[in-house]
């Protein structure tokens, strides 16, 4: 990954490894394996040693995302529910964009994609999607923001609200290495 590369040629930089634990962590699409854990746990583990250099921002980052990795496997679904709480916690108080997609992404990881009778099922759904509003408000041509977007409404009865979502994410040029987002039009498309 690109997180490893900058390890590499900056093996002080803290950001790096916690981008490893970020990119090895699961996602809407893959869940999280042992041998992915590991790699996650120790990447967070080596970014804690480094964050004398960080921001106020990252080193809270840093330590959100440790909790995510401070058991064993066996403690997945707990830690992993603290980073939830935790990262929702920073996206509040430091109403940062990007702590407010990891926030958004961890709720609808952990089953905020719940739609019943036409309307989001739950809070963390509703937290998610006021999450992803208030970026694409600030910064409609967010990628993540209008890639979660998409993904909010893959189980909607009408999924309307993501037309502009996916019609940002078919405008964009992405590299290569970008292929997800680059299909996620498709799963508006497709679906409609």
């Amino acid at each position: 990954t690109a997180f490893s590369k900058a390890a590499s040629l900056d093996p002080h930089l803290a950001m790096a490894y916690w981008g490893i634990a970020l990119a090895d962590g699961p996602d809407l699409n893959t869940p999280i394996t042992q041998a992915r854990f590991e790699e996650a746990a120790q990447a967070i583990r080596k970014a804690q040693t480094l964050d004398a250099a960080v921001t106020d921002l990252e080193k809270q980052l840093i330590e959100t995302m440790a909790l995510r990795y401070r058991g064993s496997f066996g403690d997945w679904t707990s830690d992993n529910a603290a980073y939830g709480k935790a990262m929702l916690a920073l996206a509040e108080s430091s109403r940062d964009e990007n702590a407010r997609l990891l926030a958004a992404e961890a709720l609808l990881e952990s089953g905020g994609l719940s739609w019943e009778n036409g309307s989001l099922a739950n809070e963390q759904s509703r937290t998610a999607a006021d999450l992803v509003v208030t970026v694409l408000r600030n910064d409609p041509t967010s990628a993540m923001a209008n890639h979660l977007c998409v993904h909010l409404y893959d189980l909607a009865p009408d999924r309307t609200p993501a037309l502009l979502c996916a019609q940002r994410l078919d405008a964009a040029a992405f590299p290569p290495q970008a292929e997800h987002l680059a299909h996620m039009p498709a799963h508006y498309w497709i679906e409609v």
